[in-house]
């Protein structure tokens, strides 16, 4: 039902990590549905606009929506966690280190799955290489390694 949480406390659902990232790749799923909401009406529906949450949609999105986040359609979100596997073995843990990485994926992703429009491949693809960069941009700054260097700038 739109508007209402199914879990008593939304913030400590005492979810492990997968469930935690399926729910992150849902609202990322929803972001690109509503990027493209003009061009691929048939990515996503409004979560006041629905009936019923699909089944694909998990406890978290229900509970951050007030009615207005896109509900990924189940093939879209299908698509989205094909395209995250393939995203996860081009880059690993890191990001490769190449020219037009983004451009160079998006085709590689566009022949292998010519179902899937290369709008939303192309929107989901630089929304995830961003998040990653940022992402890894914290992990470094948040390194002792990298705060004792910046120090020894401040300081001399």
């Amino acid at each position: 039902m739109p508007g209402t949480c199914a879990v008593a406390s939304c913030k400590n659902t005492g979810r492990n990590e997968a469930g935690r990232s399926a729910d992150a790749l849902h609202y990322l799923a929803g972001y690109v549905a509503f990027k493209l909401k003009r061009q691929h009406p048939d990515l996503g529906q409004v979560y006041s606009q629905i009936s019923s949450v699909p089944v694909t949609c998990r406890m978290w999105l229900p509970c951050l929506s007030r009615g207005g986040l896109r509900i990924p359609s189940d093939g879209w979100f299908r698509a989205v966690e094909q395209l995250e596997n393939d995203f996860r073995a081009q880059h690993g843990l890191g990001l490769r280190k190449e020219k037009n990485v983004i451009a160079s994926l998006v085709r590689t992703l566009t022949t292998k799955f010519p179902t899937v429009p290369e709008a939303a491949i192309r929107c989901f693809i630089r929304t995830r290489t961003f998040i990653r960069m940022r992402y890894l941009n914290r992990q470094k700054f948040n390194t002792k390694k990298f705060v004792t260097k910046k120090m020894k700038k401040v300081t001399q």
